[in-house]
């Protein structure tokens, strides 16, 4: 999609998926990069841009000076049909180049559901979705993910594919591919020195045995951005730090647990300086450290402390991933401060001990009800609990056992609040990949429905919640788990007849992929049975995951209920992951960190808490910002004269004018206050809070500017704790604002000032109507020489009918094709488009292409009254 395509913005619900321009994002040189790499999540722009793993390869090739990574995401479905009508390329974020010009496209295989998103790229791109029909031209088209781990279902539609790790090697992977494209190498030739690499897999090569894995052997080491991209919108608007990769567990349904050994740990003080600086960056106000269990990152506490210490004024509550029920602790409870409006998650897996012990979980029901008791305890009101149903051997009881438990730790709940809430999730197990249980059935649809119809009877009690999971698509991924190369036809076909986004309930079309698999001859209900462990799955021979042999005699011991212990003990359980030399297991020591002091002094003579709040605070106020911070957040502040009191406890009230250009006009009122928000806080400026569970920081905007409108003149009004150096808070938060908005000035105005909205009396505009209408004097005389314009305009509550000569105040052709209008500040309010569309008789078609720019607001009142913003000072 082209970035002068306004037009096609103006046709879908969610322009902002498609524009960039983020803060944090990179946009380098095109012309002087060796390698120019896209990275595409294959679903929409807000679950693709949670994904961390998307950010840290971001991150790790755009810190080579020589190449270049951009963004792409799956355009939701209004968005592909708008540009399959109009025969629109689709191109990437940043540099807004067709995603062919590339020279790598790099898709992330995050979830099996996403497949045919994968093919929707490729059609859009105009990149040929068989690896085999490419040519010398096409970009060389790379996965990866967890999902590689099986990559033999969409293995005819990749060049290569790297199992493993991908920070180390995807520079290196840019490198050759740059070098090799500038000595004029064939796509033959490049492939086949990619194949030398540890962990790539060439479907189309020679050979497809023994690939391994690529494997990061020290985080500390790793790649990891402290300045990531703030999206304008995310399933998680927070910032996530990876504090350990890999686990030890062995929980023998989990795919990841087994795929991502060795353990590999961050150390406290790496973490907590990353998370510091990406809140400082950032402004978010949550934040979160990341672990595939991360009760088991024994700096936990200890990091969580030292963020809250560097954070000072800009407190972040935390969040964390589920949690094994044994690993939580008062400690942890106590360090994740004001986070106790939200819900707390554990995951039981399990609810009868045989359960637990079949799959290695070696925690006790006594384990759970502590750490629910803890947390009610310590201020949470919600938890939520995630079970497996149609786990191997799975009886009734089990079934009844998870009632059992979510009642009684409602019970718990009860003791400490008047309306506890405890939800209860489930998920049918998948037999994945390199895993005990991947030779054993799934079970089928019906029996999934039949659970989840008990659960939902028996889960009726006030204050108990349950979710599920739709088993149809359970059954789908299953499939897709343990199946082969063969299963890439059914991907195709069931990608012609209009499958998306299946992961997504109002997307999924159960019945079509049941005819895919008709037409491709395949019956999907063989991937479901239980197989012999002589078995060959279609990844066994790539050599990419724990040896067979222990994956049996894991199996066998689940039969037994047999517990194999955690191996970061010492006591190799001989899975064939590790080298003992550089990949191995790499555990970290909890720095002891008992004052400021000793915390800086751990982490190094020169560094500073990294988030000092830039000096823009009047030097005149600057010792009452501080007491501001003691009393806002740890609760005492002393003191020293009255005056001080007084200006700390009088807020100041800020109005700051900005501009909203290109196309960050395509942000709504609600994106651009989310980017604002972040941004004030990120720059340092101590807004004041809402009181109460939620508190919002004391912002207020103006009208709600039209999307796809420029202007000149919008604004905010800020309330703050003390009196700041206007230019200094300009600069911080004009630093930290995506491509677009910008702040153009501010003036301080009293606590009495009406809002924005009461103070404006009129705004002005400029309207290019371009091709859209000719003649425009004609309409205007004829618009000047009517008493009355009547304009109807369907609401919810039913058609509204104004005089259109209440609200323009001046009308007037400036140049070709340009007019300037000023709209009086009437209720009920209409849009600037509404009313040239209707005095120059414009279709809605036509509007699309009148570009509009609000120029200019007048304000009401005497301007000898500083407070009526007759003349607001800015330019």
């Amino acid at each position: 999609m082209s970035p002068i395509s306004r037009e096609i913005l103006s046709l879908v619900k969610k322009p902002h998926r498609y524009i960039g321009g983020e803060a944090g994002s990179r946009k380098k040189p095109w012309e002087g990069a060796l390698c120019r790499i896209c990275l595409v999540f294959p679903d929409i722009y807000e679950i693709g841009t949670s994904n961390i793993g998307l950010s840290i390869l971001y991150d790790a090739i755009n810190e080579r000076e020589n190449l270049l990574a951009d963004r792409a995401f799956t355009p939701w479905m209004d968005m592909e049909s708008v540009m399959q009508e109009r025969e629109e390329v689709l191109c990437s974020l940043d540099s807004q180049r067709p995603l062919s010009e590339f020279d790598i496209l790099g898709f992330s295989l995050a979830y099996e559901l996403n497949y045919t998103n994968i093919l929707t790229v490729l059609q859009l791109g105009r990149i040929p979705l068989r690896c085999e029909s490419r040519g010398e031209n096409d970009p060389i088209v790379i996965a990866g993910g967890v999902c590689a781990y099986n990559p033999m279902p969409v293995s005819h539609f990749f060049d290569a594919i790297v199992i493993g790790d991908g920070e180390n090697v995807a520079p290196d992977i840019c490198h050759i591919v740059g070098e090799l494209k500038k000595q004029g190498a064939s796509r033959h030739h490049i492939l086949k020195k990619l194949s030398e690499i540890a962990g790539i897999f060439i479907p189309s090569g020679d050979t497809k045995y023994k690939i391994g894995r690529q494997i990061v052997a020290d985080l500390d080491r790793a790649a990891f951005p402290a300045r990531p991209v703030i999206p304008y919108e995310s399933t998680q608007m927070r910032v996530a730090v990876e504090a350990a990769r890999g686990c030890a567990h062995g929980c023998r349904f989990c795919q990841a647990g087994y795929v991502y050994r060795p353990v590999r740990q961050r150390s406290c003080l790496h973490a907590a300086d990353i998370a510091a600086q990406s809140l400082k960056f950032t402004g978010h106000e949550e934040f979160s450290f990341l672990s595939l269990s991360i009760g088991d990152w024994s700096p936990l506490e200890t990091s969580l402390l030292r963020v809250h210490e560097l954070a000072g004024k800009m407190q972040a509550a935390v969040t964390l991933p589920s949690m094994r029920v044994e690993s939580m602790t008062d400690g942890i409870a106590a360090a994740m401060g004001r986070a106790r409006s939200g819900s707390f998650t554990l995951a039981p897996e399990a609810a009868t001990w045989r359960m637990r012990r079949f799959i290695n979980k070696g925690n006790t029901d006594e384990n759970l009800y502590a750490s629910v008791d803890k947390i009610f305890a310590g201020g949470w009101h919600a938890v939520k609990l995630y079970f497996m149903i149609g786990l191997p051997n799975e009886t009734d009881e089990e079934i009844d056992g998870i009632v059992e438990m979510a009642n009684r730790c409602l019970d718990i709940g009860k003791r400490y609040h008047k309306r506890p809430d405890v939800t209860v999730s489930t998920s049918v197990f998948i037999p994945k990949a390199h895993t005990p249980f991947q030779w054993d059935a799934q079970i089928s649809i019906e029996e999934a429905v039949r659970i989840q119809a008990v659960l939902k009877k028996k889960l009726r009690r006030p204050g108990l919640y349950y979710r599920w999971h739709d088993a149809r698509q359970s059954f789908l991924e299953g499939v897709f788990a343990r199946g082969g190369d063969e299963l890439s036809c059914v991907i195709e076909i069931a990608h012609g007849k209009g499958a998306r986004f299946d992961g997504w309930d109002e997307c999924f079309d159960f019945n079509l992929w049941m005819d895919a698999f008709r037409e491709a001859g395949i019956s999907p209900h063989e991937y479901h049975k239980k197989r012999p462990f002589d078995f060959k799955f279609p990844w066994q021979e790539l050599e990419i995951g724990p040896s067979i042999d222990f994956l049996k005699e894991e199996r066998r011991r689940s039969e037994l209920l047999i517990q194999t212990p955690d191996c970061t003990g010492g006591d190799c359980q001989g899975c064939g992951l590790c080298n003992f030399v550089d990949i191995k297991n790499r555990l970290v020591v909890t720095p002891k960190i008992n004052s400021r002091t000793d915390s800086q002094s751990a982490i190094g003579a020169n560094t500073e808490p990294k988030l000092t709040p830039p000096s823009f605070i009047s030097d005149d106020t600057s010792h009452v910002a501080t007491k501001c911070q003691d009393k806002e957040h740890q609760g005492t502040m002393e003191r020293k004269s009255t005056e001080d009191a007084q200006n700390c406890d009088a807020p100041h009230r800020y109005r700051f004018q900005y501009a909203k250009e290109g196309l960050a006009s395509f942000l709504a009122a609600v994106e651009t206050l989310d980017m604002l928000r972040p941004a004030f806080r990120a720059a340092g400026i101590p807004l004041r809070y809402t009181e109460g569970y939620h508190p919002r920081p004391k912002i207020a905007s103006g009208p709600a500017l039209g999307l796809g409108l420029e202007s000149l003149a919008e604004f905010l009004d800020a309330e703050v704790d003390s009196k700041i150096d206007i230019q200094k808070a300009i600069d911080a938060l004009n630093e930290r604002l995506p491509s677009g908005i910008k702040i153009v000035g501010a003036v301080e105005i009293s606590s009495s000032t009406p809002s924005i909205d009461d103070s404006i009396e009129s705004s002005e505009y400029l309207a290019d109507l371009g091709s859209a209408r000719n003649g425009l004097g004609e309409y205007i005389k004829n618009y000047v020489s009517q008493e009355i314009v009547l304009f109807k305009r369907l609401r919810g509550k039913g058609d509204v009918t104004v005089n259109l000569k209440d609200y323009v105040a001046n009308l007037a052709v400036v140049s070709d094709n340009v007019v300037e209008i000023r709209i009086n500040n009437t209720k009920p309010g209409l849009k600037p488009a509404e009313i040239i569309s209707s005095i120059f008789d414009i279709d809605e078609q036509k509007m699309r292409k009148v570009t509009l720019k609000k120029t200019k607001v007048n304000w009401k009142g005497n301007k000898t009254d500083p407070d009526s913003l007759k003349e607001f000072p800015i330019s």
